[in-house]
């Protein structure tokens, strides 16, 4: 019966496809190996390619043996995938001016709300000199049309 070929580290990365560091990690994990001192490590493709196949990889990180993906890389996969393209999609809409951020719209609002509150407690100050001689119809007039200017003003129409 003739001896098993035995392969250094580098020969089984490239025949698997990964970096000798993968196949130094894969050895620590309890890969089959032979070793003599401080020689090279010496594995048997066979038995790498059996251990592998035990422990439910291909020897690609990331890659399971069926080869068509475990259901949680899937599930993964698709829940970043879905992510990404919300993402985008919020970021086209926010530059296109149809999506606002909710906390600068609120503090816009609540401007926008003192303002109007502070210039509405100005009008008795700033109407007193100029309806104090005048019918209460026009005061009432005058007054209605301030107020109503700063309706527009806090509904953004001016």
């Amino acid at each position: 019966m003739a001896a098993k070929k035995l392969s250094r580290k580098e020969d089984i990365a490239r025949a698997f496809g990964v970096h000798t560091n993968t196949v130094l990690n894969w050895i620590r994990a309890g890969c089959p190996h032979s070793r003599s001192g401080r020689g090279p490590y010496l594995l048997d493709r066979d038995a790498v390619q059996a251990w592998l196949q035990k422990k439910g990889l291909t020897g690609r990180p990331g890659r399971p043996t069926d080869g068509g993906g475990s259901g949680q890389l899937t599930d993964a996969k698709i829940a970043f995938t879905a992510e990404r393209a919300m993402l985008m999609r919020l970021r086209r809409e926010k530059e296109a001016g149809i999506l606002h951020n909710a906390a600068e719209c609120r503090a816009r609002r609540l401007r926008q709300i003192q303002e109007v509150k502070g210039r509405l407690l100005a009008l008795p100050r700033s109407l007193a000199a100029e309806i104090a001689d005048r019918p209460r119809a026009e005061c009432e007039k005058l007054l209605m049309e301030r107020i109503e200017a700063l309706i527009r003003i806090f509904a953004g129409e001016e």
